[in-house]
């Protein structure tokens, strides 16, 4: 049994926006805006805007994990 679909991704936050980005044809890959890629040879990433780790898990997680766990 499926009770319930959840999606973080770059393209959408949310199961409705994922579908809605998928079905345009439109990608989650752009410029890298988190911090600064000059010293990287990779200029481009899937970031995933408006994700607020912190209004989906409890606090005692957010001081034991990192970023991309949070994701």
């Amino acid at each position: 049994m499926v009770t319930g679909l959840g999606i973080t991704a770059p393209n959408g936050l949310g199961a409705e926006a994922y579908w809605d980005a998928v079905r345009v044809g439109k990608s989650g890959i752009g410029r890298i805006t988190r911090f600064d890629p000059s010293q990287y040879p990779a200029r481009l990433a899937g970031e995933v805007p408006g994700f607020t780790a912190s209004e989906h898990l409890p606090s005692r997680l957010m001081a034991q994990t990192d970023h991309m766990t949070r994701l």
